[in-house]
């Protein structure tokens, strides 16, 4: 699907797309304010930058097990997605993917994941719980920053990774769990993960 193709039918409800599509073009579905549900098939490896950004009323996507990247502020302010399951396939998600996604409240990163981009998922105030996979290399700047709701945050990686100190921005370290994997807690406090004032060791 070519970029821009359906940006801003405001009275599209719902679309069918073909088993044989590929990829979804930048800004494919900006604005597209009625869209409330989408399933994406399994054809489909990439979905470009700003593809579903502004689809204020979309509240449940069924992303396939073909993607392998999710471009930057592909689905910003979509503000009534609840929940979202990320394929196994899935390798990076760029700059702002899921940006103010409000009523986003929980999210599982696929084991699959080497890399977040930076603000990929700030403004998202409902997230209440994350879990980051063995498999991450990098995490940008500020990815999870105003994601003031964040109780738990269970850690899959053994080696800490770097952060900067803005990466979870008003997360409330003193309330924040941080669950790490056996026998990593000494170096998760001696790095920038320290601000999390409870680190707590579990089993993988």
């Amino acid at each position: 699907v070519g970029s821009s193709a359906f940006a801003k039918c405001s009275r599209l409800e719902a679309i069918t797309l073909p088993d044989s599509l590929r990829e979804i073009g930048s800004k494919t579905f900006e604005g597209c304010i009625k869209l409330k549900q989408l399933t994406i098939p399994n054809s489909v490896h990439k979905i470009n930058y700003n593809a579903f950004s502004d689809c204020i009323s979309l509240e449940s996507i069924t992303l396939p097990y073909s993607l392998q990247e999710i471009g930057s502020d592909a689905f910003a302010r979509c503000a009534k997605l609840k929940s979202l399951i990320l394929p196994n396939t899935l390798r990076e998600i760029h700059c702002g993917a899921f940006s103010s996604c409000s009523s986003l409240e929980s999210i599982t990163l696929p084991d699959s994941l080497r890399e977040i981009g930076f603000n990929a998922f700030s403004g998202c105030t409902k997230l209440k719980k994350l879990s980051i996979p063995s498999s991450l290399e990098k995490i940008g700047d500020d990815p999870f920053e105003q994601c003031n709701a964040l109780t738990e945050i269970y850690l899959r990686v053994k080696k800490p990774l770097d952060i900067s100190l803005n990466t979870f921005q008003a997360v409330n370290k003193n309330i924040c769990v941080l669950y790490v994997p056996k026998g990593s807690k000494v170096a998760y406090e001696g790095s920038n993960w320290k601000v999390f004032k409870k680190i707590v060791e579990v089993d993988n």
